[in-house]
């Protein structure tokens, strides 16, 4: 569950319990636009974008970091507004919807960044 207001991404079990929590300090966009996004792999990792800082993280319930991402340009490097996320189950490749860019970037599976 992506809470931006509480600045936290929250992994929930069937029953509603709290399986893990991350914080997301960045998140201070009153904007309806840049609100996160998040999606899950199969693998329980959580794909939280940040459409403010320009940048999408991934969090395991032991480890978080991010795939490649920078400051905001117009090019084919960097995200101008990431505000979709998804991952395909059959490959784990991350798809990033980047609005300000008006294109779809597609990212290797998680595990090659680790």
């Amino acid at each position: 569950m992506a809470d931006a207001w509480n600045q936290r991404i929250q992994m929930l079990g069937p029953d509603l319990a709290a399986l893990a929590e991350w914080p997301t300090y960045s998140w201070e966009s009153t904007d309806r636009y840049h609100k996160p996004y998040l999606a899950v792999d199969g693998q329980g990792r959580a794909y939280a974008s940040d459409p403010s800082m320009y940048r999408v993280f991934v969090y395991a319930p032991t480890v978080s970091f991010r795939p490649p991402s920078a400051t905001s340009a117009r090019n084919f490097n960097r995200f101008g507004l990431p505000n979709g996320l998804a991952v395909d189950p059959t490959t784990g490749q991350l798809l990033v919807a980047d609005a300000d860019n008006q294109r779809v970037m597609l990212f290797p599976s998680v595990s090659a960044y680790q």
